[in-house]
C-alpha cells in the first residue's frame, strides 16, 4: 500500500510522511518538494525564483509529476509527499493536511531561518501561484475532496497525534483505501 500526502506548504507533510515512514516501516518520505529544490538547485536559482518561471513554463510541474508518478508505480509500501501526489501517484492512501497561513508561518521562520514577513509573502506566493498553475495546466482544485480518503488539520495535533490519526483509520477502516482513481500526468493547457 503506498501513501500520498498532500497540502498546503508548512502544513507539516514532510514531518507526517516521516513519522508514518517510521511507525509503519515504510519507505520514503518521496516528496515533490524535494524535487522542485532540487531543480531549482540545478537551475542556479532560488525556490521563489524557481516558481516564478514554472508559473510560465509547464514543463517544469510535469517533469515533477511524472519523476512522482514513475517512481509511484515502481513502488509499493511507500510515502508520498507534495501538492499533487494523490493525483498522480499511483496511491490507495491519499491524505489532505492543512493549517492556517500564520501558524504554517511560524513553522517556516523556525525550518527556513527566515523573518515572519517574509515566510507570510513567500506562503501567500506559492499558495496563489501553485493553485493557479495546477489548475490551468491540469485543471486540478488544491484539496479536491474527490481525491482524498482523509483530510486532517495541523493546526492543534503534533506530528505524533497526526500519524496516529492516520495509522487508525488506516487498521480500522481498510476497505476505505482499496480503490482509487488514478490518472496519467497529461497537461491541458500550456
Amino acid at each position: 500500500m503506498n501513501i500520498a500526502i498532500d497540502g498546503t506548504s508548512g502544513s507539516g507533510k514532510g514531518t507526517l510522511a516521516q513519522n508514518i515512514v517510521e511507525r509503519l516501516s515504510m519507505d520514503g518520505p518521496y516528496s515533490g518538494g524535494f524535487i522542485l529544490r532540487t531543480m531549482a538547485k540545478e537551475a542556479g536559482m532560488t525556490l521563489e525564483e524557481f516558481q516564478k518561471i514554472a508559473r510560465k513554463d509547464p514543463r517544469f510541474d510535469v517533469e515533477i509529476d511524472r519523476r512522482m508518478r514513475a517512481y509511484s508505480l515502481k513502488k509499493d509500501n511507500t510515502v508520498f509527499d507534495g501538492r499533487l501526489t494523490a493525483f498522480f501517484c499511483h496511491c490507495q492512501v491519499r491524505i489532505y493536511l492543512d493549517c492556517p497561513l500564520a501558524v504554517r508561518a511560524q513553522r517556516i521562520v523556525k525550518r527556513d531561518k527566515t523573518t515572519l514577513e517574509e515566510a507570510m509573502q513567500n506562503l501567500a506566493f506559492r499558495d496563489k501561484n501553485n493553485a493557479e498553475r495546477y489548475k490551468k495546466y491540469y485543471g486540478i482544485t488544491i484539496g479536491d475532496p474527490s481525491q482524498y480518503n482523509i483530510f486532517l488539520n495541523s493546526e492543534h495535533a503534533s506530528p505524533k497525534e497526526l500519524a496516529d490519526t492516520v495509522i487508525k483509520q488506516i487498521t480500522e477502516h481498510p476497505e476505505r483505501f482499496k480503490t482509487f482513481k488514478d490518472r496519467d500526468v497529461t497537461l491541458i493547457s500550456s
